[in-house]
């Protein structure tokens, strides 16, 4: 989307906030681009000779994030890794440089936000996994087995320009169905949970971070359970930015799913994001 078409929805001497930013091509599509140069001699009496007319084509594939995400793409997260005190009026979030991405790639339906943030205690995914490898709820598997464990709800990622090999790793976290409900937004409130900030003058603290002032950011719809240790200290939580790309199945009302939901998605914790994807199983 280019400049002239951005209308904010709220504006204030240090931002301006946009309820969301297309980009002018579509991520994972090859456009044509077509040259051409032409040299033409005036001759006298006014009669023009051309001298030189060429022409050519070239193909340009737009490429973007898909299952990983570099540190240079955060621009930041709240609340910060191994944060205990958080205030409850604040919802966590990322922010990302790249002021496109949530909408560089279909979500559940077209039109919708690709990315969601989603918060989870290390209860909940205890429900999901009997243990975790130094607190690392999330698991690596190749795109082949990932799509051997759910026929058919994978299938986007090995078709178009920029399909994963066999041989591509994701990563996966497992989240149990019974939490659906609660944990992942409803596919009406995707497009409410993201938004791009434009941060208004030189001296804005984020422009350390990300210098052309433009942020998109991915608010989860969940917050962190303060209570959820019961008597004991106070649960240690996760967020996990995931992706909802091509999804279909997410945006049936009714929905017949396995006793676990599998995403595809990003993993937020630690100061990093990588790739997870969630599994009914």
């Amino acid at each position: 989307m280019s400049d002239e078409n951005l209308r904010p929805v709220v504006r204030d001497a240090t931002l301006e906030i946009y309820d969301e930013c297309d980009p002018v091509l579509e991520t994972g599509k090859t456009y044509p681009v077509t040259v051409g140069q032409q040299a033409v001699e005036l001759r006298p009496g006014g009669k023009e000779e051309t001298l030189l007319s060429v022409s050519g084509s070239v193909y340009v594939k737009i490429v973007g994030p898909r299952v990983r995400l570099d540190p240079a793409d955060i621009a930041g997260v709240y609340p910060a890794a191994g944060s205990d005190s958080s205030p409850d009026e604040y919802l966590p979030h990322v922010a990302l440089v790249r002021r496109t991405l949530p909408w560089e790639r279909n979500g559940p339906v077209v039109d919708h936000p690709w990315m969601a943030l989603i918060v989870l205690s290390e209860d909940e995914l205890r429900t999901a996994r009997a243990s975790a490898d130094g607190g690392n709820w999330v698991r690596t598997v190749t795109r082949a087995a990932l799509q051997q464990e759910k026929p058919g709800v994978f299938d986007f990622l090995s078709l178009g320009s920029d399909a994963l090999k066999a041989s591509d790793t994701v990563d996966v976290v497992d989240v149990p169905d019974s939490l659906k409900q609660q944990v992942i937004p409803a596919l009406a409130e995707l497009p409410l949970l993201c938004h791009m900030q434009r941060l208004r003058g030189p001296d804005h603290p984020m422009r350390a971070v990300d210098d052309d002032g433009d942020v998109a950011v991915v608010v989860a719809h969940r917050l962190p359970d303060a209570a959820a240790g019961g008597a004991r200290a106070p649960l240690r939580h996760v967020a996990f930015l995931i992706s909802l790309e091509g999804r279909t199945d997410l945006a049936a009302q009714a929905m017949h799913l396995a006793p676990t939901l599998r995403l595809d998605a990003r993993v937020v914790a630690d100061d990093r994001v990588t790739p997870v994807i969630v599994r009914p199983r």
